[in-house]
């Protein structure tokens, strides 16, 4: 995920059933974040980007 906005930053993953899976502050200047969901099961999920009065979402689908 590469992120637009150069402050700091929240990203936060979710399930299709919009439950929080996972959540990391990051600093600013970071501008790339890396998730790694191989132990999470097949299905939709968001990443979700939070950034000063910003919020983008990004699906990802995850495949065997």
């Amino acid at each position: 995920l590469t992120l637009e906005d150069q402050g700091p930053a929240v990203v936060v993953l979710t399930d299709a059933h919009g439950r929080e899976l996972h959540r990391r502050n990051l600093p600013a200047g970071v501008n790339r974040y890396t998730a790694d969901l191989s132990n999470m099961p097949p299905g939709l999920y968001h990443f979700r980007v939070i950034s000063g009065d910003r919020v983008s979402s990004h699906p990802v689908v995850r495949v065997e």
